[in-house]
């Protein structure tokens, strides 16, 4: 997590205008400000709780984020059966399936095991979703009030198309076809595979 979760800070960064701080690199190109923050939390974490504790809070979100994940991709699939899938999955749809069952069973054991971990963990995930919403409509309001003019040369074109926005960088970086972006965090992910 201490070299992933920074990665998706900065692409968090790099997409939302409030969270421009955590989009620089050194000269050497380490993202400090993310890998400062990360060390921070996890610090905090595991000052105030045992390490257990830190665990099963750490344990529930990332259960949470995969189950989301997949079930958004199972939605996408089924809504959008038009758009090229580079990765197969096999014995679609026995395994997406399996997998959403045992996740979700696993959440619900969290949730009846360790309740206050558990809550903590959705909590932060939904703390996380209101800041994510206030940092769209503040990049929508600062894009809506500058006027066209005064704008970079690259982003005069429409925001539909990938222009400036809250996910603008991350469509210009895989493309402006449909459902091409579904979440930050996918677009830190993406460049660690890539790199």
């Amino acid at each position: 997590m201490m070299w992933i979760g920074p990665r998706v800070t900065v692409a968090m960064g790099e997409d939302a205008a409030p969270l421009r701080v955590f989009a620089r690199r050194s000269r050497n190109g380490v993202p400090t400000a993310a890998i400062l923050l990360q060390g921070g939390v996890a610090s905090l974490l595991l000052l105030t709780q045992s390490f257990e504790a830190v665990l099963e809070f750490v344990q529930f979100g990332l259960i949470a984020c995969s189950f989301l994940t997949v079930l958004g991709l199972t939605k996408l699939r089924i809504t959008q059966p038009e758009l090229p899938r580079p990765c197969r999955t096999w014995s679609y749809p026995l395994t997406p399936r399996v997998f959403l069952a045992v996740a979700l069973f696993m959440m619900a054991y969290l949730v009846a095991v360790r309740p206050f971990q558990s809550l903590a963990g959705l909590l932060m995930m939904l703390v996380g979703l209101v800041l994510y919403a206030v940092a769209k409509v503040q990049t929508r309001r600062r894009v809506h009030a500058e006027p066209l003019r005064h704008r970079p040369a690259a982003d005069r074109r429409p925001r539909h198309r990938g222009g400036p926005g809250l996910h603008g960088n991350l469509r210009r970086r895989i493309g402006s076809r449909p459902g091409a972006t579904i979440m930050s965090c996918a677009s830190g992910v993406r460049r660690l595979s890539a790199g």
